[in-house]
Parts: structure tokens; sequence; C-alpha cells
């Protein structure tokens, strides 16, 4: 019962079942990095499981988000009022073109490969760096590496929890399966970039601390 938080009425199992995994990662993040109003943010894999989290976040401690995403996710990125920018090639000059005249004051790597060097290539102060992924490079880096263990547990817990069931936080859910198809929902796992959670039910009523499977990107 500790590491438990009671489920808002309003909020569905699928939704409540996932919010220990990406979302708290995502909730460690922005701790980290602590976006504030008036500020500039870009976050790496934005339409990802931690980092849409992050984001709509950010958004809501006033930061203006650049998102780093697909082009086939910009349109939900823009109805949660984050910037969308296109990953890939060129991303440094879309980044900066993007900010205009605005440093660009935290970075959020939800993806790896490189993205802590894009960061830093911006000019974003290491402390204000964060990445969930990339443990060896933020080490080599001096930059943060933190995320759901460090969102700040139950209490963090019931709070995005509250967030989602007011309709303040946005969970995608790809699918649901039962706790004896663990291993389908392995073999049905889309690809890093994929930005909905896939869940399996809990069955009480409580949201246990650590539960379910979701996409990492």
């Amino acid at each position: 019962m500790a590491r438990c938080s009671l489920k808002p009425e309003a909020l569905s199992w699928d939704v409540a079942g996932s919010l220990y995994t990406t979302p708290m990662a995502g909730l460690g993040a922005i701790k980290a990095v602590q976006p504030g109003p008036g500020e500039t943010i870009v976050i790496s894999g934005a339409s990802g499981g931690v980092g849409f989290t992050a984001a709509q976040l950010a958004v809501r401690a006033g930061a203006t988000v650049l998102g780093l995403a697909g082009a086939g996710n910009f349109e939900l990125l823009r109805k949660h009022g984050i910037e969308p920018v296109q990953y890939g090639d060129g991303e440094q000059e879309r980044l900066r073109a993007a900010a205009g005249q605005r440093p660009v004051d935290a970075f959020i790597d939800g993806v790896g490969g490189g993205y802590l060097d894009l960061a830093l290539a911006l000019g974003v102060p290491r402390e204000r760096i964060d990445t969930v992924v990339d443990y060896r490079g933020a080490q080599e880096k001096g930059v943060k590496a933190l995320g759901t263990t460090d969102a700040g547990g139950t209490p963090a817990l019931s709070e995005l929890a509250r967030l989602a069931a007011a309709g303040d936080l946005h969970i995608p859910i790809a699918a649901g399966y039962p706790l004896t198809a663990v291993q389908d929902a392995y073999r049905a796992r889309r690809p890093p970039r994929a930005r909905a959670n896939r869940v399996a039910p809990a069955g009480a009523q409580l949201i246990p601390a650590v539960l379910l499977l979701s996409d990492v990107g």
C-alpha cells in the first residue's frame, strides 16, 4: 500500500496503469531541468511516451516547447501547445530558426543517439540538460540522467493521475493486454518513436507504482 496511489474515478484503467512508466519518466525529466515562464525548452522524441508527457508539463509551466518529432505527429503536438520541429538532418538549424532570438534554456532527450551533443551545440547549460536514455553519454558529458525514480514517488504519481483525470494531461494508449499476454505486448511494441503506451490492466482499485509496459520515445 505504501507504494500505491488511489485511482481517481474519472481515470480509465488503461491510463492509470501506464502512469508509472513513461509519464513518470517525463515528470522526472521536467523536475531535472525545471522549465519556467518565458523560457524555451527543446524535447527530442516529443511525441513519444516520455517526451509527450514532458512537453505537456513544460507547457503547463509556461515555457515555449519546441518538440522534435516526425511530421505525422505535428497535429497532435500543436493541439497541446507544443511547437513541432522535424527531427533528422538539419534539425539544429530548424531549431535555431524556431527559437528565433530566444536562447534555448533547457533540453530533454527522450531518444538518445547524439541528442546530448545537439543540446550542447545549442548552448544549453549542462545542468539543464537531461536524458532518460543515454546514461553513458550523460556521465561523459556531465549532464543529468534523471527519470522515473526521480519524479517524486507516490505523491508525483497521484499528481499525474489528477491531471490526467481532469483532462489536463493527455496519455495516448495504443492497446491493452491482460497480464497473461505480457509476451504479446512486448511483441507488438511499436518502433521507439511511437507515441502511445501499451498497458496491462491492474484489476484493483489502486494504481501500482511499478506495473506495466510502455513504448519509450
